[in-house]
């Protein structure tokens, strides 16, 4: 932390956590990261991202550096900056303790689906009358007042019945999802984001109060300028990207001789057509005919995009890069791979990455996070935890719990 910078922005906040997967819980890390005190409630059997090997086809498992053994890298990235326990919460005495925990926090993030702890007497309107400050997030597939809601599905369900599979792809190619969780990422923000507003609203006098994000919701709001363009231009579906048939080839992505790709973010081609030309040695072009004006390069883009390719296959990406840098209006930039971003200058200058002793992987490198707070900033500090690795601290320090009652209910089965 640099000098004269205090600790995180939500210092002094409590939020409990019970969800799993990847929606309440990266949820809860990005709390954690600003600097509450999160702490992870699990059922014995622990979460069940803890065992995943695979997740939508690819492998998550990761050999541990030290001691041996496998983890999972989702379960590690959804939980950091948390501490953890384990409650048996079939029982009546493990949900009563959970309860408890409840009247000490500030927030509260569950994931089991509308009605599910409303019939647990674990329901907003039961915590607020014995907590009145507490703010309760509850998740859901589509939303609470749906006829049938349910618990968070996976990504691919979200991105399915959003649409934004039929955004994917080239036109004509089957739905494509990307498996990057772009729905539970953006429905995590908007957890986030809309604690932070409860919790400012509750500053200035307001009470706790429920807040629902839903799948369905984030995913539209992601796509939110699609969606509503659709909404305005009375249009059937969404017009998918083909770079071969796009109606502006300099907004477009081109293979260089080494490999490499570049992709061009050229909005205005009317204003930026002649230095686009000068910079790739392409001064014929903006006279012939068939590219001399907007309306010409529309008609035959495809013309456009194969004269494009073949110049920018002529030579490797630093030669273009140096050759449009050479333009100060042009825009663009390289296409990079995920583990070329630690190498980037930006993301260096920047310090996007901090570097972390990991006790079970080693030397590691995670993200900060994208809002850089001057005198309050976000960092990485605490990895996942164990299965009920906090669980007897977070009973002595929050409830007060002596050592009786933490060995009645250890042996008792209520906790490990």
């Amino acid at each position: 932390m640099a000098e004269g910078t205090l600790p995180g922005a939500l210092v002094g906040l409590t939020v409990i956590e019970a969800s799993t997967h990847i929606l309440g819980p990266m949820a809860a890390a990005m709390l954690g990261d600003q600097g509450a005190d999160v702490i992870k409630v699990e059922g014995l059997e622990g979460d069940p991202a803890r065992s995943l090997r695979d997740y939508a086809g690819y492998d998550v498992s990761v050999r541990n550096a030290a001691g041996g053994g496998e983890s999972n890298a989702i379960f590690e990235v959804m939980n950091r900056n948390k501490r953890g326990i384990a409650i048996d919460l079939e029982s009546t005495e493990g949900r009563g303790v959970l309860r408890e925990l409840l009247t000490t926090a500030d927030g509260f993030i569950e994931g089991f689906g509308p009605g599910v702890l409303e019939a647990q007497g674990l329901g907003y309107k039961s915590l607020a009358s014995a907590n009145p400050g507490l703010i309760y997030c509850g998740l859901s597939a589509t939303g609470p007042h749906d006829a049938e809601p349910s618990a968070p599905n996976p990504d691919a369900v979200a991105a399915a019945r959003s649409g934004m599979m039929w955004m994917a792809g080239r036109p004509g190619s089957p739905p494509n999802w990307n498996n990057l969780s772009l729905g539970d990422t953006m429905g995590a923000s908007m957890v986030a984001y809309g604690m932070v507003a409860a919790i400012t609203a509750r500053a200035r006098g307001a009470s706790g109060q429920r807040l629902d994000v839903s799948q369905l919701m984030s995913m539209a709001w992601l796509e939110r300028w699609a969606v509503e363009t659709v909404m305005v231009r009375k249009l059937e579906e969404w017009p998918r990207f083909d770079r071969e048939e796009t109606r502006n080839p300099l907004f477009s992505f081109y293979q260089c001789s080494d490999d490499q790709w570049i992709i061009l973010g050229i909005i205005d081609h009317e204003r930026d057509w002649v230095p686009f030309c000068r910079a790739m040695g392409l001064e014929w072009m903006h006279e012939d005919v068939l590219f001399n004006s907007g309306e010409a390069r529309i008609a035959n883009a495809r013309q456009l995009v194969e004269a494009l390719d073949a110049r920018f296959a002529e030579e490797p990406r630093a030669h273009w890069e140096k050759r449009l840098g050479s333009e100060r209006a042009l825009i663009f930039d390289r296409v990079q791979q995920i583990a070329e971003l630690p190498e980037d200058p930006a993301v260096q200058s920047n310090a996007y990455f901090q570097d972390v002793e990991h006790p079970r992987h080693g030397p590691t490198k995670m993200l900060t996070h994208p809002t850089l707070l001057t005198k309050t900033p976000a960092a990485y500090y605490r990895e996942a935890p164990q299965l009920g690795e906090h669980t007897e601290e977070v009973l002595r320090e929050r409830l007060g719990y002596a050592d009786a009652r933490i060995a009645e209910l250890r042996s008792g089965g209520v906790i490990p």
